[in-house]
């Protein structure tokens, strides 16, 4: 792992602060129960907290330490995997590791990143990971360790069965060094791959594969643990509601994780008035989406779904998916939606951020690439006028292409990844 923290009388210069951190000082001089780990967004966020209240921090890397036996890093970088071919010194490592009747202990520090969709693409890469690990040996714990401000991993990660418990950061050394190898996903949009390799491939990297040794086939996103009660329950909401078995369902997301990658107001207007002339039913888990369906009175059904099971089965259950880059984007994938993602900044969406996916139509929003080097940006940046016009401009362009392909295709038309 790449750092850690040193500190003293933290808690109490900070009262309630989540970080109980206890004496400065070097490795030498305190014991694993006084060194805490964590992200590097949580490192810069005690290193503001300390600056701010007038307390020393000092940032230290135990790997300089022989004395300190680490988990064995699995992270793989673009031409050097770990697992996949796997690495010889890696497989003698790990082996080193085995304890008799005892479980390997592997750690997704950072879990599989900090957002939902990061999750569950993450989590299909793993689901091919996995066996990999098994032939090195047959009993493997895994625990997920994310930020104690990040919560999304859990909504995603709870109920894959090879989770064996979620955690919160920080953590203790001690307590770190008692898992045998780890995969950190700390300082995720800087990991190999972020901005220029598909999706899929991204996560396949950082967890030792090479790419190109899994077939496109199971690179495609699929559901994991699914409760079927929950599924049940998600698609009933939809189809218990149609008042004609006719009346065709278009699932629609508007909001993304940053206002750079979400369909703004005047954008989303003119795609419910297109669908409601079409006598097209929008299915939204969406306040923005319902806001704009009602002010245009076209017809709308809000479900509230209460695990990712019900998610997917309602988004199964409608005739197509209309989503921004967001986490409904990747969970209509996985139930094989026909889907239109509207994708917007970094600029290699054109390559193919997700080229697996025979269902999925990509539109590259961003027709000039000006935000082709930013993965989000505020709402203040982007109502500055000249942005403004712009940012509404090519999603109102977007739009038009969606409609033209989805809502009113010729006879001649079909859906296809652009």
């Amino acid at each position: 792992m790449q750092a850690f923290i040193v500190t003293k009388t933290f808690i109490g210069k900070l009262g309630d602060s989540p970080y109980p951190f206890v004496a400065p000082g070097d490795l030498a001089r305190v014991t694993p129960y006084e060194i805490y780990l964590d992200t590097r967004q949580g490192q810069k966020r005690i290193a503001a907290s300390a600056e701010k209240t007038g307390v020393e921090c000092r940032v230290l890397d135990p790997a300089q330490n022989p004395s300190f036996t680490l988990p064995i890093t699995l992270n793989g970088h673009e031409g050097k995997p770990t697992l996949l071919p796997l690495d010889p010194d890696i497989a003698t490592q790990l082996r080193a590791r085995i304890r008799p009747g005892q479980p390997l202990r592997l750690a997704l520090f950072n879990a599989l990143g900090t957002g939902l969709g990061d999750n569950l693409v993450g989590a299909q890469a793993f689901r091919l990971v996995l066996p990999l690990l098994k032939a090195i040996h047959p009993l493997i714990e895994v625990d997920v360790i994310r930020s104690w401000a990040a919560t999304k991993p859990d909504y995603v990660l709870k109920h894959e069965p090879w989770v064996t418990r979620i955690r919160t950061t920080p953590i203790r050394l001690d307590e770190w060094r008692e898992y045998d190898a780890c995969f950190d996903f700390s300082g995720f949009v800087s990991l190999p791959g972020f901005r220029g390799v598909p999706w899929p491939d991204f996560h396949l990297i950082n967890l030792g594969v090479a790419p190109e040794k899994i077939a496109p086939e199971l690179k495609q996103a699929s559901c994991g643990n699914i409760n079927a009660d929950d599924f049940a329950r998600g698609a009933a909401a939809v189809i218990a509601s149609k008042s004609q078995a006719s009346v065709q369902d278009i699932f629609v997301h508007a909001t993304a994780s940053t206002p750079l990658r979400s369909i703004p107001a005047v954008a989303l207007l003119r795609l419910c008035t297109a669908l409601k002339q079409q006598s097209l039913r929008v299915v939204t888990d969406d306040n923005a989406v319902v806001a704009a369906a009602q002010s245009v009175n076209c017809p709308c059904l809000m479900i509230r779904d209460r695990s990712l099971s019900e998610l997917y089965g309602a988004v199964s259950a409608v005739d197509s998916a209309i989503c921004c880059n967001s986490f409904v984007l990747h969970a209509a994938n996985a139930v094989g939606q026909r889907t239109v993602g509207l994708f917007m900044g970094l600029g290699w969406y054109d390559n193919g951020m997700l080229p697996y996916q025979p269902q999925l139509t990509a539109i590259d929003v961003d027709h000039e690439q000006r935000y082709a080097k930013h993965y989000k940006l505020s709402a203040d940046a982007l109502n500055d006028p000249d942005e403004k016009a712009y940012f509404e401009g090519c999603w109102l362009a977007a739009i038009e292409q969606v409609i033209h392909r989805l809502i009113e295709p010729t006879d001649k038309e079909a859906l296809h990844h652009a």
